[in-house]
C-alpha cells in the first residue's frame, strides 16, 4: 500500500482522480489476494458448496461483536464462517441446496451481500469530493496570498 505525505516546498499536491486511481488499484490487488488465499478442499469443489467473501471497507469486522453479528447474520441464510482473511473480508461457505429456500428468509435478508457499509465505489467518490474541495481551498489560498 503506497504511503503518502505531504507535498513539500516547491512540491504538487496529487491530483484526487490519481488519489481515487490508486485506491482502485489497491482494490484490484485485492481481487488478487484473495484468488491466492482461498483454497478449496475436493470435496467443496466436487460437491455442494458454494462461497462468498462479504467485505467492509473501514475495518469493522476487528470487533469481535461486529465480527459475531455477521456470523448470525449469515447463518440466517444457512452461510458457514470460513476464515477472517483479516479487518474488511471474511469468506463463508454454504450448501447450494440451501439456496432453495431462500424464497422463505426474512424480507430484509440477502443470502448474496457481499458488502457491509460504503462500497470502494463510495469511497473512490469520497476520495475525488476532498481532493477537490482541498484543491480548491488551496488555489484560494494561493490567490489570496498573492493579492496581498
Amino acid at each position: 500500500m503506497p504511503v503518502f505525505r505531504r507535498p513539500m516546498n516547491g512540491e504538487n499536491a496529487m491530483e484526487p482522480a490519481l488519489f481515487a486511481a490508486i485506491y482502485r488499484n489497491q482494490g484490484q490487488l485485492q481481487d488478487q489476494e484473495e484468488e491466492a488465499m482461498t483454497r478449496y478442499t475436493i470435496d467443496e469443489l466436487q460437491n455442494d458448496w458454494e462461497f462468498k467473501i462479504v467485505r467492509a471497507t473501514d475495518q469493522r469486522f476487528r470487533d469481535p461483536v461486529v465480527l459475531q453479528q455477521l456470523m448470525d447474520d449469515e447463518s440466517i441464510a444457512g452461510w458457514q464462517m470460513l476464515e477472517k482473511l483479516d479487518n474488511n473480508r471474511v469468506r463463508f461457505k454454504r450448501r447450494i441446496s440451501e439456496s432453495r429456500s431462500d424464497y422463505l428468509l426474512p424480507s430484509d435478508v440477502d443470502p448474496y451481500r457481499t458488502q457491509i457499509g460504503r462500497t470502494a465505489s463510495d469511497q473512490e467518490k469520497i476520495i475525488l469530493v476532498v481532493g477537490a474541495v482541498v484543491a480548491v481551498l488551496l488555489a484560494g489560498i494561493a490567490v489570496f496570498l498573492l493579492l496581498l
